[in-house]
This record gives C-alpha cells, structure tokens and sequence, in this order.
C-alpha cells in the first residue's frame, strides 16, 4: 500500500479547526472572515486586532487590511461544525483539500492571497481520509494519462542514466541478495555506462553522481500548467469525492459546481 503522510490530526477535545472567531476591520462591523483560535491567539498576541466579545468570539482588527476578506460571501461567514463531512465523527479530524496539493500549489497566488482556495478544505475523520486518498490517486492516475504527463514526473535524465542508476543502486544495496542472472544484467548496464571490463564495489556508487544530476519536474506542475480552466478542473474533483464519498454532513451553501476561482465574487 501506497505511504501518504496526512497533515497533523486535529483532536477535537482539545482543538477545534473551525473556531468560528468573528473577525471585524478596524472601520466597521462588517464581518470579514472567522479564523480559529490558533489565528486569533496570532492577532492578539502581534498586536494585530483587539477583542470585542469573548461571547461571541469577536476580534476587530487594528491594522488597514489589503482586502476585504470573504465580506459578503454567506458561505464563509457561517458558523463552521467541527466534524468529519463523511460520517459526523467529532474526533480525529484532518484538513482534507479537495484539490490535491500537487496541483492546487502551482495556480496563481491570487488563489492563496485571497483565500479562495479554502472553499476547497473540508474536515475528515482519518479513516475516511484514508479511504478517499486510495480513491483520489486512481484520479491522479487517470489526469496523468489525459495530460499525457507521468504521475512521477519528467526528469531531465535520459532512460539510459535513469536504468543505470536503478541498477547501481541495487547493486551497492543487494549485491549479494541478487539472483545471479539479474545481478549479470545490472552489472552489464553499469559496465557499459562506466565503460569498463570488470567492476569493482566502488563503481556502484555511481547512482548516487547520477542522482545528483537529477531533475524532477513534478506531474502536477506540468498539468498545472496544461489545465484551461482551474475552475472545471476544481469542479471535477469535488464531483469525484461527492461520487466516492457521498457525504451526508457537508457545510451549508457548499455547491460543487461553484467557479470560485475564475469567478471570485460569484456567492453561493
């Protein structure tokens, strides 16, 4: 089975991710945005808003914001349940980006700066989070053929450095270990690269020269940049996760064909 590395698991007894902090600009009561209380520990503590409620949770900024955050927009100014999207569970959630980071990191900033992309963020409880990643990369899998991009990248290597670093490496690795026909086969790829007769255990270092030559330019940067409409593309993976998971505790006004990317002011 594939290793994912999941992004810090949120106890719900002790951490909530949706603080639901109403956060307010230094001119009007008009809501900005909420931030949980890890982001509004961060503000009080710089000096970068005051409090104006502990109940409700209300901080007013005291610095001009650059925008006007999610002003307007009923879907990211409603009070966030903390709880898995999938099954209800409160406990053991994760951050789950409905877009993959592979690709989401290569879109323009303003995406970021804006915070556009957070439409895209859903809690899950770590099993179903597991269960949709195993689903998600048949996805990946089935871009990467479309674009015609190999999921693990192009390298700037040619097939010829790339066979005989797989087969250096094995050698330094496993010599011994290595069925004698197999290991004939690595040591005459190596041989024929090195150009020399006969080997001796030194020589097998060599993937490690050609490794530091490599340059790997990731498959989501290359579909990234192939992809015509970020808001189509964010569109197919929410249908995908809908069809996969078929969530029954999503936020209200969450609507999967929403084009908050290309069409920013749009509101749910």
């Amino acid at each position: 089975m594939r290793r994912r590395r999941f992004k810090r698991v949120l106890d719900h007894t002790q951490y909530k991710p949706y603080g639901n902090c109403t956060v307010l600009p230094p001119d009007s009561d008009q809501v900005m945005f909420r931030c949980n209380d890890d982001r509004k520990d961060w503000y009080l503590k710089n000096k970068l808003a005051v409090l104006v409620s502990e109940k409700p949770l209300v901080l007013r900024l005291t610095f001009p914001p650059r925008g006007p955050g999610h002003a307007g927009d009923p879907y990211f100014l409603q009070i966030f349940k903390n709880r898995c999207v999938v099954c209800g569970v409160e406990a053991g959630l994760s951050h789950h980006h409905i877009v993959p980071d592979c690709y989401r990191r290569y879109w323009p900033r303003t995406s970021q700066e804006l915070g556009r992309w957070m439409y895209d963020v859903l809690l899950l409880c770590l099993p179903c989070h597991k269960a949709y990643e195993l689903r998600a990369h048949e996805l990946k899998l089935e871009i990467s053929k479309e674009y015609d991009v190999p999921i693990a990248g192009v390298s700037n290597l040619s097939q010829e450095m790339l066979h005989v670093m797989k087969a250096a490496a094995a050698l330094h690795r496993h010599a011994e270990k290595i069925p004698t026909p197999k290991r004939t086969l690595f040591e005459n790829t190596v041989k024929r690269y090195l150009r020399k007769e006969t080997l001796v255990p030194e020589d097998y270092l060599v993937y490690k020269k050609i490794s530091r030559q490599a340059v790997v330019t990731p498959a989501g940067e290359l579909i990234a940049e192939k992809i015509q409409d970020v808001d189509e593309f964010a569109i197919r993976w929410r249908r995908h996760f809908l069809k996969s998971m078929k969530p029954s505790f999503l936020p209200d006004l969450w609507n999967p064909e929403r084009r908050i990317y290309s069409e920013p002011d749009q509101l749910s």
